[in-house]
């Protein structure tokens, strides 16, 4: 009920993700010919095709890969 009637703060329900991760994240999508855009949220849009999805999900994952050799997560 509390979430529903706004009571809980929006920054409690996202969870708490340090910056420095965020950033992380962001660098290694672009590295990887992907561009995210950053906080509070993204771009939403039905326009992607499925070579733009594949691409996304590669980038995440080498981005992911290069995360954990690193030890961020």
């Amino acid at each position: 009920e509390d979430i529903y009637s706004g009571k809980v703060p929006w920054r409690e329900l996202k969870g708490s993700v340090r910056p420095e991760l965020v950033h992380k994240i962001r660098t290694g999508m672009l590295l990887h010919g992907v561009d995210i855009v950053g906080w509070p949220g993204g771009v939403v849009s039905a326009a992607h095709s499925e070579e733009d999805v594949r691409r996304t999900t590669e980038a995440f994952e080498k981005t992911l890969e290069l995360l954990q050799a690193e030890g961020a997560v």
